[in-house]
């Protein structure tokens, strides 16, 4: 249960029973390339998403943007925060420019953003979810876990949200 306990959601309500993890990197071209996927199985296909920070060394602002999205957790935007993070690209090039990003959603008290944003409390949760990777053998992005598997790479989305689907 630690895998949906600390994770930021969207899409059905906590109680529906289907479910999937979803490891992400918001600089990884493959989350990127499925995020439509996976938003319509939340928005249409009764899947509750719930989402663990596996930014990766290789992309030099994903552990940014990971914190941007913890930060805008605690205001209650994850979400729209979430989708802009893997919808707009141009933010990769200067950690200003997500900051920017961030800004342009409205959030509701930068103050408190930005004491987040200088706090250790977004690390530990990237730290958390890091650890919670490592021991289940995930080393990239995106993975999909379900109750019953470990699905790694973009080409298993479908599979996975059949997994939870099937098995209530």
């Amino acid at each position: 249960n630690d895998l949906v306990a600390e994770g930021s959601s969207f899409g059905a309500s906590s109680t529906y029973s289907h479910q999937i993890i979803e490891f992400v990197d918001y600089q990884c071209t493959s989350c990127r390339a499925i995020a439509d996927q996976v938003n319509t199985a939340a928005r249409d296909g009764g899947v509750r998403v719930i989402v663990r920070h596996l930014p990766l060394a290789a992309h030099e602002h994903a552990n940014s943007a990971a914190r941007i999205a913890v930060c805008a957790e605690e205001q209650g935007v994850f979400e729209e925060v979430h989708h802009a993070l893997l919808a707009h690209s141009d933010w990769g090039k200067d950690t200003s420019d997500l900051y920017a990003l961030a800004q342009e959603m409205q959030l509701p008290d930068l103050r408190r953003f930005d004491d987040c944003l200088s706090s250790e409390r977004p690390d530990e949760r990237i730290l958390n979810d890091r650890r919670l990777a490592e021991a289940l053998g995930i080393r990239g992005t995106p993975t999909f876990v379900t109750p019953i598997q470990v699905l790694a790479g973009a080409d298993k989305v479908i599979d996975a949200i059949q997994t939870v689907r099937v098995n209530k």
